[in-house]
Protein backbone atom coordinates (compact mmCIF):
# COMPACT_ATOMS: atom_id res chain seq x y z
CA UNK A 1 0.00 0.00 0.00
CA UNK A 2 1.78 3.11 -0.62
CA UNK A 3 1.44 6.68 0.64
CA UNK A 4 -1.05 8.30 -1.56
CA UNK A 5 -3.58 5.04 -1.47
CA UNK A 6 -3.69 5.40 2.48
CA UNK A 7 -3.92 8.63 2.35
CA UNK A 8 -6.83 8.64 -0.42
CA UNK A 9 -8.56 6.28 1.79
CA UNK A 10 -8.42 8.25 5.10
CA UNK A 11 -9.18 11.72 3.66
CA UNK A 12 -12.29 9.88 1.70
CA UNK A 13 -13.47 9.48 5.85
CA UNK A 14 -12.98 13.97 5.71
CA UNK A 15 -15.20 14.02 2.75
CA UNK A 16 -17.96 10.88 3.78
CA UNK A 17 -18.23 13.44 7.07
CA UNK A 18 -18.35 17.23 6.19
CA UNK A 19 -19.36 17.85 10.14
CA UNK A 20 -16.03 15.80 11.13
CA UNK A 21 -14.87 17.69 14.50
CA UNK A 22 -11.74 19.08 15.13
CA UNK A 23 -10.75 16.22 17.68
CA UNK A 24 -12.11 13.23 14.56
CA UNK A 25 -9.83 15.26 12.81
CA UNK A 26 -6.80 15.03 15.19
CA UNK A 27 -7.87 11.30 16.11
CA UNK A 28 -7.68 10.65 11.99
CA UNK A 29 -4.17 12.28 11.58
CA UNK A 30 -3.32 9.98 13.97
CA UNK A 31 -4.06 7.20 12.96
CA UNK A 32 -2.63 8.11 9.65
CA UNK A 33 0.64 8.72 10.89
CA UNK A 34 0.65 5.22 12.87
CA UNK A 35 -0.16 3.26 9.97
CA UNK A 36 2.25 4.54 7.81
CA UNK A 37 5.26 4.06 10.39
CA UNK A 38 3.50 0.54 10.97
CA UNK A 39 3.49 -0.42 7.12
CA UNK A 40 7.09 0.93 6.88
CA UNK A 41 8.31 -1.38 10.04
CA UNK A 42 5.97 -4.28 8.32
CA UNK A 43 8.28 -4.57 5.05
CA UNK A 44 11.28 -3.40 6.79
CA UNK A 45 11.38 -6.10 9.26
CA UNK A 46 9.22 -8.64 7.36
CA UNK A 47 8.81 -8.15 3.79
CA UNK A 48 4.55 -8.30 4.23
CA UNK A 49 2.87 -5.35 2.69
CA UNK A 50 -0.32 -3.73 4.50
CA UNK A 51 -2.76 -3.46 1.99
CA UNK A 52 -5.69 -1.01 1.95
CA UNK A 53 -8.49 -3.83 2.44
CA UNK A 54 -6.41 -4.97 5.36
CA UNK A 55 -6.52 -1.15 6.85
CA UNK A 56 -10.25 -0.93 6.29
CA UNK A 57 -10.67 -4.14 8.15
CA UNK A 58 -8.64 -3.35 11.30
CA UNK A 59 -10.12 0.32 11.13
CA UNK A 60 -13.75 -1.73 11.81
CA UNK A 61 -12.50 -4.04 14.22
CA UNK A 62 -10.97 -0.63 16.42
CA UNK A 63 -14.10 1.21 15.70
CA UNK A 64 -16.02 -2.32 16.93
CA UNK A 65 -13.08 -2.70 20.01
CA UNK A 66 -14.28 0.81 20.92
CA UNK A 67 -17.39 0.40 21.57
CA UNK A 68 -17.05 -3.65 23.13
CA UNK A 69 -13.53 -3.38 24.44
CA UNK A 70 -13.19 -6.44 23.52
CA UNK A 71 -10.31 -7.54 20.91
CA UNK A 72 -11.34 -10.77 18.32
CA UNK A 73 -9.34 -13.78 18.72
CA UNK A 74 -9.07 -15.13 15.90
CA UNK A 75 -7.80 -12.54 13.37
CA UNK A 76 -5.05 -11.56 11.41
CA UNK A 77 -1.93 -11.33 13.15
CA UNK A 78 -0.69 -7.90 11.62
CA UNK A 79 -4.10 -6.89 11.66
CA UNK A 80 -4.31 -6.75 15.34
CA UNK A 81 -1.02 -5.69 15.89
CA UNK A 82 -2.01 -2.50 13.81
CA UNK A 83 -5.42 -2.38 16.00
CA UNK A 84 -3.28 -2.94 19.09
CA UNK A 85 -1.08 0.24 18.10
CA UNK A 86 -3.61 2.03 17.59
CA UNK A 87 -5.35 1.44 20.90
CA UNK A 88 -2.08 1.66 22.74
CA UNK A 89 -1.13 5.61 20.85
CA UNK A 90 -4.46 6.94 20.69
CA UNK A 91 -6.34 5.81 23.71
CA UNK A 92 -3.35 5.24 26.03
CA UNK A 93 -4.71 1.03 26.84
CA UNK A 94 -1.29 -0.96 27.69
CA UNK A 95 -1.35 -4.97 26.67
CA UNK A 96 1.04 -7.61 28.55
CA UNK A 97 2.40 -9.55 24.97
Amino acid sequence: MSSEELQDFFNSIFHKESDVSAEEKSVILKLIKITLKFRDNLVRNTGEILTVEETKMALLIYQNVLRTGKIPANIEKKIGQLIRLWLEQINGKTFSN
